[in-house]
């Protein structure tokens, strides 16, 4: 099974690009591809659907949705 990670740079209830990445999980999950939504910031709102960024683990695919600058995804764009 293929597992595709996202990242986000924070998790909001209302926010947008958290909405975005919540949807494209379960879209991707309709067609047999596993993953999950990683922060680096996340709003306690959010922490039952969206984890923390220093918990991402491998992923045959990492899809990063860059719309805001955080230190924590440094990591991950220098990749």
């Amino acid at each position: 099974m293929t597992r595709v990670h996202q990242v986000i740079s924070g998790a909001g209830p209302y926010d947008a690009v958290t909405a975005q990445a919540l949807r494209w999980r379960d879209e991707l999950a309709a067609l047999g591809m596993t993953g999950e939504v990683y922060a680096g910031s996340l709003d306690p709102r959010v922490r039952r659907v969206v984890k923390p960024l220093e918990r991402l683990g491998e992923a045959d695919l990492l899809v990063i949705h860059h719309s805001a600058y955080a230190p924590g995804l440094r990591r991950l764009l220098e990749r």
